[in-house]
């Protein structure tokens, strides 16, 4: 199963939601989960310390960081980030908690892939 986790860093949603719904997939899936994730930003920071706990060592094939496809566009193209992001995880699900400045939804919704939003009331 292959998942990405991304949200707004001004939504700052708590960290509990997040990791609850990461060790939920975790204990579905187990080490066939694989978690795309951008890097960079409070959602981010959150998944990655998530990630490298449950998965130790520099080259975890359950993680993708997709920081990489964020710095090869400029800040203008932020739609083509978005589709590359989904391009290139290929996900068959994503969870953001708030939207995401990249505006990946609208690629998800694109390329169908169910997608839930988590919003701070």
């Amino acid at each position: 199963m292959r998942v990405i986790v991304a949200g707004s860093d001004s939504a700052q949603i708590n960290k509990i939601a997040v990791t609850t719904f990461l060790e939920g997939l975790y204990s579905q899936y187990k080490d066939n989960l694989c978690i795309s994730f951008y890097g960079q930003g409070y959602i981010s920071d959150i998944v990655e310390e998530w990630v490298h706990k449950t998965w130790p060592g520099p080259n975890s094939k359950n993680c993708f960081d997709l920081d990489w496809v964020i710095n090869h566009w400029s800040d203008d193209d932020v739609q083509d980030i978005g589709s590359s992001i989904v391009k290139e995880s290929k996900p068959d699900l994503a969870f953001l908690f708030g939207y995401d400045k990249y505006e990946v939804h609208r690629a998800l919704r694109y390329a169908e892939v169910p997608a839930f939003v988590v919003e701070k009331l």
